[in-house]
């Protein structure tokens, strides 16, 4: 895995220097000279001689960076420290010991020109900015609240903040400094995307394997999803590994997408009774509806097992996915369910499908295949 400190030795700026790249990527953002100037001067930070920072030393830093392609500007915004050199940057100021110093000063920065006030709506770069910031500065609770409105914003990318550490190794160096509550909270929200979307997570996914008999223990399900996520990838001795961390329930769970992933369809199915039963009797519920992946594994189980009592089964499961609107893969599987257990004529025609590599692109693909509907090229490709 490539290092940014391999990109550039970082030793190579001067002590006038450094705190200016420091600030450019925990703010993540362009500063201005100006903004440059006020935050170092609330952070009392001085300069080689141990005076205050001027103007004209700041000019005279930034010209340098940018003159060696570690600092670029943003005309008529300020100036960004280079994207691939921001955690080589982070670690460094980690590993000063003083990171939590540097969060508060910038926060300060953001508070003086109203960047809080309550009547402002925060966009997805702003909270995810703030997750950042809580995490680097060990603040648990402050991670969840931001956490909750990072999601809560209206966007179409929801990048899990944690992806970042993941990109290079002075961010996995930095990630493993983190407080274990905030390692597993991030691990979480990286793996739900990465289950879902089928998206690469090897460097998370090793690294969490490797730290799961210590860590994974502060946030609940974190385990959970790296087991589903050992079994997308075929990782079955990993697997079972890791499902000597799971409660009794938890394992039967995990056993039963196992099992419909190796094709043993009547053992999963068996499994998925036992499931529905415990379930029954914890929601006093007539009717279990299996969500997300798990339910449209159990869907297949049941269209293999192709018994009268099984797509019955398997069109109150499609029709309550569709009602539930829980994946939009049901809406491809209803008319399938509907011709297997009821006998409706298959209608002929061509459907769209949307252009998504996810697992709902998945099962709307077999659905499609299935049903020996028309080819698509965008499914093809």
């Amino acid at each position: 895995m490539t290092q940014q400190s391999d990109l550039y030795d970082l030793s190579a700026l001067s002590s006038e220097q450094f705190p200016l790249v420091y600030a450019m990527a925990l703010f993540d953002a362009p500063l201005s000279q100006g903004a440059l100037l006020e935050l170092l001067h609330s952070h009392h930070q001085p300069d080689a001689e141990g005076a205050p920072y001027t103007s004209a030393l700041i000019k005279e830093c930034l010209s340098s960076l940018c003159k060696n392609l570690l600092v670029r500007q943003e005309i008529g915004l300020g100036y960004m420290l280079r994207e691939d050199l921001r955690m080589a940057v982070l670690l460094h100021l980690q590993q000063t010991g003083m990171i939590a110093n540097w969060v508060r000063s910038v926060r300060e920065l953001l508070k003086r020109h109203g960047e809080y006030r309550q009547w402002k709506p925060f966009n997805v770069a702003f909270c995810r900015r703030e997750v950042m910031f809580s995490v680097l500065a060990s603040n648990n609770q402050e991670v969840m609240e931001w956490r909750d409105k990072f999601y809560q914003c209206p966007s179409n990318e929801h990048i899990p903040p944690s992806t970042v550490f993941f990109a290079n190794a002075d961010g996995l160096a930095l990630f493993a400094t983190l407080h274990p509550v905030s390692q597993d909270l991030m691990l979480s929200d990286l793996l739900v995307v990465a289950n879902w979307k089928l998206s690469a997570c090897t460097v998370a996914y090793e690294y969490a394997c490797q730290h799961a008999p210590t860590h994974l223990k502060s946030w609940p399900g974190t385990l959970i999803l790296l087991c589903l996520q050992a079994q997308l990838r075929g990782d079955f001795q990993q697997l079972f590994d890791l499902q000597l961390g799971l409660t009794p329930a938890q394992q039967q769970d995990s056993m039963f997408v196992t099992a419909v992933l190796r094709g043993e369809f009547a053992a999963a199915l068996e499994m998925a009774e036992i499931l529905i039963k415990v379930r029954k009797a914890e929601t006093g519920k007539r009717k279990i509806f299996i969500a997300d992946l798990p339910g449209l594994l159990y869907t297949v189980a049941l269209l293999a097992t192709n018994t009268a009592a099984s797509l019955k089964r398997a069109k109150e499961q499609v029709d309550e996915g569709v009602k539930q609107q829980n994946a939009f893969a049901y809406f491809f599987l209803q008319p399938l369910v509907n011709h297997l257990a009821q006998g409706v004529p298959l209608a002929n025609t061509h459907k769209f499908v949307r252009p998504v590599r996810d697992v709902d692109g998945l099962f709307e693909g077999l659905a499609l295949y299935w049903q020996d509907a028309p080819k698509d090229k965008k499914m093809h490709d």
